[in-house]
């Protein structure tokens, strides 16, 4: 007579896999198996299986439901004349998604000296973000700090702030296994710094009024301005929120008298900047 002794079934599913973007096809090419009469494998989460190339090393389509990772079991059963249990083998697929980046606007209006972008963008998914600064302008461009931050600072150039905007542009960097790069690009308007200037001194005869016309008091990208003034006499409120102010002498009033031009920055900058004038009556003959 014969006698056939039949192996048990000896598998293995093969290796862990790591770093496999979501939406990925994945061949398990190091699963194994001998001594069987059947094998299938089975998926924890919802993908599926192609076995067109081969049964014992199918193409499997990551699911809807495999995120993080997903384990799939290589199960054997044994030739007929073996107790007919099956022989598993576990392996893990671990699972990156692709990066999503959003910005909940792309156009902002910072001052135009060193500034912190607002938090603007909404990322996830991704390894790191890259803050560059893509304007073009001429001459030397702006400098970026923290370009790897949500948050980063912005020093603009002479030109940029001279131009009016920077053009500044945040890209991802995806998490391995992935490669989607997404990028959303911030044009910051660049409101300039406010600039106050009083003027040349003045001189006057004692009594007379005061008007400071031509000496070259100016204001720059000021939301308000006023003049303020430590003598005894007043400013004509009609005047005072104007660059030709007209002082009222306070009686027999001379020396020198300090004006002094208070102005107020326009948003988004603040502050507020102070410039003297001084005027010197003087006695009458």
């Amino acid at each position: 007579m014969i006698l056939t002794i039949y192996a048990n079934p000896i598998v293995s599913a093969g290796s862990d896999i790591f770093d496999i973007c979501e939406d990925t096809d994945v061949i398990l090419s190091s699963a194994t198996a001998s001594n069987y009469s059947s094998i299938t494998w089975s998926t924890s989460g919802n993908g599926t299986f192609d076995y067109s190339s081969s049964t014992i090393n199918p193409t499997y389509s990551l699911g809807s439901d495999d995120v993080t990772s997903v384990t799939l079991t290589l199960s054997a059963m044994p030739n007929v004349a073996c107790s007919q249990v099956a022989v598993l083998d576990e392996m893990t697929i671990f699972i990156n998604q692709d990066t999503t980046l959003s910005a909940t606007t792309n156009t902002i209006t910072m001052c135009g000296a060193t500034f912190t972008m607002p938090d603007l963008i909404d990322v996830s998914n991704a390894t790191s973000i890259l803050w560059t600064n893509i304007t073009g302008a001429s001459g030397t461009p702006g400098v970026l700090t923290n370009v790897n931050s949500e948050t980063p600072s912005f020093t603009p150039s002479v030109n940029e702030i001279a131009n009016g905007f920077v053009l500044l542009r945040v890209e991802t960097v995806p998490e391995a296994g992935c490669t989607t790069i997404l990028s959303e690009t911030i044009t910051v308007n660049l409101q300039p710094l406010l600039e106050v200037e009083a003027g040349s001194s003045l001189a006057f005869c004692e009594g007379n009024d005061v008007i400071v016309l031509g000496n070259g008091a100016t204001t720059l990208n000021a939301s308000t301005f006023t003049w303020s003034h430590d003598g005894t006499g007043s400013i004509d409120p009609s005047t005072i929120n104007t660059l030709n102010p007209k002082y009222i002498p306070g009686t027999s009033e001379t020396g020198d008298i300090i004006l002094t031009l208070t102005a107020t920055s326009t948003s988004p900058c603040t502050g507020d900047v102070s410039c003297l004038l001084y005027t010197s009556p003087s006695p009458r003959d």
